[in-house]
């Protein structure tokens, strides 16, 4: 373990410790111990110094632990886990896999991390989540031969993480076209699915996975500069104070699980009455950027093949790919 992620877990409690103290079970300097907790910074922490007292982090943080997520995961899939993987500090959890021998068929890979140094989101843009703020997780699988419809896996994927999720948010989630999970309007997560193999097969998949949990106001001001749809935390949408995030990415690679297994042998059909009941856009007016362009009309759901419909002048157009954003100033409704 790395100085800066075992200073981490020392204070992970949200407690105070002694610049003395951590000097001591750090076998180090209490000058070294100020220089590691400054390089906190550089994974989004932010470290209360406190003279006279120590050292204390805003709020306790629940780091992930292999042996507490084989113990939340379902059985049956730990039975089908070729590999489950823990990382404090990781380039990206997707490019660990994406590099990684593939699973053997049926079998599933999964790879966590507390925090991504070069995360991806989706056309290119970083995943910004500070040191245990969030889910960073990515899982491989590997098919033998091409389901239907692969191009639609991240849609089938999205379905799967929107049930995890609701195990803990019941209400008021939904799914934005292609790949973001919304919830009150702002964004709680996104998927991104890489591809590589031949065209009948075997196909290797890595689908990666991030999710909100306690959104800072640093993290909002950086987003709301990128402007990008606004950060919500899944914390923020509890009624009650806490949430395992162990438990909850449990429980996003079960459902992972689930989908891949289903999608293996039904494609897309099996998820499609599912992701249009999700559909945050359904009805309303968007603008859809492909390229250059830009086209404005009305999301009117998706096809079988997982492309989004839009109508504008009496006709429907089939978008396979594009930046979709709303047009408030037009909007149908309340937003979901």
């Amino acid at each position: 373990m790395e100085k800066r992620e075992k200073l981490v877990a020392l204070l992970a409690d949200g407690e105070v410790h002694s610049g003395a103290a951590i000097a001591r079970i750090m076998n180090c300097s209490r000058t070294a111990v100020w220089k590691q907790v400054r390089q906190l910074q550089d994974l989004g922490l932010d470290v209360e110094a406190m003279p006279g007292r120590g050292y204390r982090l805003p709020r306790s943080i629940e780091l992930l632990d292999h042996d507490v997520l084989l113990e939340h995961i379902n059985p049956e899939v730990v039975e089908n886990l070729e590999a489950l993987e823990v990382f404090g500090v990781i380039e990206s959890t997707s490019e660990q896999l994406r590099s990684a021998p593939a699973p053997s068929v049926a079998r599933l890979r999964a790879a966590l991390a507390e925090h991504q140094t070069v995360g991806r989101g989706r056309r290119g843009r970083r995943w910004l989540s500070p040191y245990g703020s969030g889910l960073c997780l990515s899982v491989s699988w590997n098919f033998s031969v091409t389901p239907p419809m692969l191009s639609a896996l991240s849609l089938a994927a999205g379905v799967g993480v929107h049930q995890a999720l609701a195990a803990f948010v019941p209400n008021g989630l939904s799914l934005k076209w292609p790949n973001d999970i919304i919830a009150d309007g702002r964004k709680l997560g996104g998927l991104l699915v890489d591809v590589e193999g031949e065209s009948h097969g075997p196909i290797k998949v890595v689908i990666g996975v991030g999710i909100n949990i306690d959104v800072s106001d640093r993290l909002g001001d950086e987003l709301a500069k990128a402007q990008v749809l606004p950060p919500v935390g899944l914390r923020e949408l509890l009624a009650i104070g806490e949430v395992s995030r162990n438990a909850i990415a449990a429980k996003i690679i079960s459902e992972l699980h689930a989908v891949l297994v289903e999608f293996s042998s039904t494609g897309f059909a099996s998820f499609i009455d599912d992701w249009q009941r999700y559909d945050s856009l359904l009805g309303e007016p968007v603008s859809v950027r492909i390229g250059a362009r830009t086209h404005a009309g009305i999301a009117s759901g998706i096809a079988a093949d997982g492309t989004l419909l839009l109508v504008a002048n009496g006709e429907t157009m089939s978008v396979a790919s594009g930046e979709v954003t709303l047009r408030p100033e037009q909007s149908a409704g309340p937003g979901p």
